[in-house]
């Protein structure tokens, strides 16, 4: 779809969070790494339909910016820390059952995690530590393991394509570029 080749322009973005309630405090961290050399290829799909392990958080943000979530991904000695939205990430996942209000009534909330999460504790287990950075968080005692979000199957098939062919999703980025700016998009 148009929608999935468009969205690959967010290879050469970045987020400012004062601005629009996505990405890092203080930072310009964008979609893919190193997204500040500003080339246009196929990362982003690499980030979405690859092998990353993507974690939602919730942003808290002021200024009349409402709090959001978004997905991160963090990379063992690299100081950019990629972000993703709930619309980047439904192009390789089905949030259609899981995604909802959180008990605050912060939109955007998924109950089901981007792989699965077997590694993290398990039934009767007394508590599991996860470490991720700067987080831990401590499981309780019963704790079950978050379900994988299912694959999006409308579109996982165009994004791996894009992801494994630069040239193909640069001719059809041009064509639908060129009809969104025709057309007054």
């Amino acid at each position: 779809s148009m929608h999935s080749t468009i969205m690959g322009v967010h290879a050469v973005a970045v987020a400012h969070r004062e601005n629009v309630g996505f990405g890092n405090k203080g930072k310009e961290d964008g979609w893919v790494f190193d997204a500040e050399s500003y080339s246009l290829d196929n990362r982003y799909y690499g980030m979405l339909a690859g092998d990353n392990d993507w974690h939602m958080e919730l942003v808290h943000n002021d200024n009349g910016i409402p709090s959001r979530y978004q997905w991160y991904h963090e990379k063992d000695g690299e100081e950019e820390r990629p972000i993703m939205t709930n619309s980047d990430m439904s192009l390789v996942r089905d949030f259609s059952d899981y995604i909802h209000d959180d008990k605050d009534g912060n939109g955007g909330a998924v109950s089901c995690s981007y792989k699965d999460d077997k590694s993290y504790g398990s039934e009767g287990a007394k508590e599991a530590p996860y470490t991720r950075g700067r987080r831990t968080l401590q499981y309780e005692e019963g704790y079950k393991a978050k379900v994988a979000c299912p694959v999006a199957s409308h579109t996982m098939e165009k994004m791996i394509e894009y992801k494994m062919d630069n040239e193909l999703w640069l001719y059809e980025f041009q064509h639908v570029l060129e009809k969104m700016v025709k057309n007054g998009y």
